[in-house]
């Protein structure tokens, strides 16, 4: 049985936030969370490190490497973090000069070719969404196969970097497994969105659709695309009374470019949960030309206080 470990590099709160660092956040690193998800249902043991989060240093958080001793290291990063996920991996390849180290994350995706090239510590790169691609690469390193045989994914092949043809985007995110909240340690306590979005406590974030139509210039939308795809109402639902339930949530932040895009969709979120009464505050993100009194006052009434547009 493969033992993956999946972390986010250590990025300290002085590096993200400079002289702003006593104030910094953390919010959980979902897509970390969503591939530990695939990992287990894939029958693979699976543990999950958020060194920035926990403000690891390198050695600290190659102690616990050591400890856990996996067979694959998949890593996250932005573009904030990849010069430090480069400089961990060296350091795990001194060490287990047999691991095989997985990157991913939105800085992979944007620029996945000079990114290879530049940092030859990363054996394969998984480029978009990740949860399909890395359950299928789990499938492929377990048997022994052909890393060509895996779409969505940059890999070495000697001196030379193989690239694969893009996978389509998964379309029913349902099918999915629920993200393993459980692996992450010190959730919810150690994770809080930014102070500006936060008005109870415990809190966390949620994406429950990908994509986004608008081109913004500031955006990049490499990693999900321009096309919208995203869970049903009733799986968001689910989601939000897991984290309740089990965690003690109170307060969600969605993260979704598009979350009042979706009319039909956020209008069957806000019913339920105003018939849930579970007492839970909420934050999303819009577009002024997406919203309309009517909805407004229906999100008001389940509990969103604040939209960032």
């Amino acid at each position: 049985m493969l033992h993956v470990l999946l972390i986010t590099p250590p990025v300290s709160f002085a590096e993200r936030y400079g002289s702003f660092a006593g104030g910094g956040s953390s919010a959980t690193s979902l897509g970390l969370l969503m591939i530990a998800g695939v990992t287990l249902a894939e029958g693979c043991r699976c543990s999950v490190i958020d060194a920035a989060a926990m403000a690891l240093t390198d050695q600290e958080l190659l102690a616990r490497l050591v400890e856990v001793s996996p067979d694959i290291l998949g890593i996250s990063s932005t573009t904030l973090a990849i010069g430090n996920a480069d400089r961990f991996a060296r350091a795990v390849k001194q060490i287990l000069p047999d691991i095989t180290i997985i990157i991913g994350g939105p800085h992979i995706t944007a620029a996945p070719k000079e990114t290879m090239e530049k940092f030859a510590s990363f054996d394969i790169a998984v480029i978009g969404e990740g949860e399909a691609i890395f359950a299928e690469l789990l499938q492929v390193l377990a048997a022994g196969k052909k890393l060509n045989e895996v779409r969505g994914i940059i890999f070495r092949e000697g001196e030379k970097l193989m690239v694969a043809e893009r996978r389509p985007f998964i379309t029913d995110l349902d099918s999915l497994p629920m993200p393993a909240w459980h692996l992450l340690e010190g959730f919810p306590e150690k994770y809080m969105p930014a102070p500006f979005k936060v008005k109870n406590l415990p809190a966390t974030t949620l994406v429950t659709a990908r994509g986004c139509p608008n081109k913004c210039i500031f955006c990049d939308r490499s990693v999900f695309g321009s096309s919208c795809h995203g869970y049903s109402s009733t799986r968001v639902v689910e989601q939000i009374v897991e984290l309740h339930q089990r965690y003690g949530i109170r307060e969600i932040s969605f993260e979704d470019d598009t979350f009042i895009t979706f009319k039909t969709r956020m209008r069957e979120i806000c019913e339920k949960l105003i018939e849930l009464d579970l007492g839970i505050t909420w934050t999303c993100l819009g577009r002024v030309n997406n919203v309309t009194p009517e909805n407004l006052a229906l999100m008001r009434k389940a509990g969103c206080w604040q939209i960032s547009f």
